[in-house]
Order: C-alpha cells, then sequence, then structure tokens
C-alpha cells in the first residue's frame, strides 16, 4: 500500500505538481508546497504502489508523514527510516 503519487496543494504552488517525483514535504514535514491537497475537498488522491488509488484526507497524510521510521510515503527498501540515504 506504499504511496507512489498524490495529487499535491496547487492553491498554495501552482508548479508543484511538474512531475510524479516530488517527495512528501519536499525536506520536512509541515513543509506546504509538496504535501496532499484538498482538491476534492474533504482530501486528495493517490495512487499506490499496487495500482490502486484511494482517497486521503490532509490530517491522515500529515500523520503518515510524521511517522518516523518506514511507511506509506517514506519507503525506501535500502535505509532504516525508508528515507534517501
Amino acid at each position: 500500500m506504499c504511496i507512489l503519487l498524490w495529487e499535491p496543494d496547487q492553491t498554495i504552488d501552482p508548479g508543484c505538481y511538474n512531475d510524479g517525483a516530488d517527495y512528501p514535504g519536499d525536506g520536512g514535514f509541515g513543509h506546504p508546497t509538496e504535501g496532499l491537497g484538498p482538491l476534492h475537498v474533504t482530501g486528495g488522491d493517490v495512487l499506490t504502489v499496487s495500482g490502486s488509488a484511494q482517497c486521503m484526507t490532509p490530517l491522515e497524510y500529515i500523520n503518515e508523514e510524521s511517522v518516523i521510521g518506514k511507511n506509506r510515503l517514506w519507503w525506501n527498501p535500502n535505509t532504516s527510516d525508508g528515507r534517501d540515504e
């Protein structure tokens, strides 16, 4: 269920959805330009590695982003915490 792609908040940064390789929070918890956007009023869509899509609320996204260690947003198999090396 690891998340590959999400709909970022284009109201904060209209250019944030420039490709499919952005980072959750772009460098740290709470960075507003690449987090989940409110495109669908209650949240945004996320695409998982399994190919499924689901709607996630901003609170669910922030909670997932703040977890230390591997989770649905940070899952690099080559690191202990899931983040970039």
